[in-house]
């Protein structure tokens, strides 16, 4: 399917990527381990996969760009124990990574078609409204990089750095 730029807002409060959670369980006395995703983490993309499914008419094909922003809400909660608790910040890197999972098979056919992709942290904190908001586009050309004069010939034994000039990069 050909578009050209979508944008999504999502009133969803966005959960970052964690590990996997592990057990050990036996099976005929031998010990196996056993894997699963957090609750939380597992709710939360299905949550998105929904979300998504009914504003686009079919999925992104071939390479995309993507943008996403992120106000989180980070609301107080009372732990098993009975302690009362405030969920933690995130940062962009897990908030990306828990987003592209869900939105992979729903909104783009797999996350190796992404070509570039950028995520921004607008707000965390208790009173925050929570959204998350996703620009999509078929990815453009990257940027042009002149490299020529970037390295420095200096021999790797050098105390010096690799990279000189760091001018037109960012």
């Amino acid at each position: 399917m050909n578009h050209d730029v979508t944008t999504l807002a999502l009133p969803i409060n966005p959960e970052p990527w964690t590990a996997p959670n592990v057990s050990v369980g036996r099976r005929g006395g031998k010990p196996f381990p056993m894997v699963y995703k957090n609750e939380a983490l597992r709710a939360y993309q299905q949550a998105v996969k929904e979300l998504v499914s009914e504003p686009i008419n079919g999925k992104y094909e071939g390479r995309i760009d993507l943008r996403f922003y992120f106000w989180r809400q980070l609301p107080d909660y009372t732990t098993d124990d009975e302690v009362r608790a405030r969920k933690h910040h995130a940062d962009a890197t897990n908030l990306q990574k828990a987003l592209e999972d869900a939105l992979q098979g729903s909104l783009f056919a797999n996350d190796r078609d992404v070509a570039h992709v950028e995520s921004w942290i607008m707000e965390q904190g208790r009173d925050v409204e929570p959204m998350i908001a996703i620009t999509i586009r078929p990815a453009g050309a990257p940027p042009v990089i002149d490299l020529a004069g970037l390295l420095d010939p200096t021999p790797e034994t050098s105390d010096e750095p690799f990279f000189t000039r760091t001018e037109g990069l960012f």
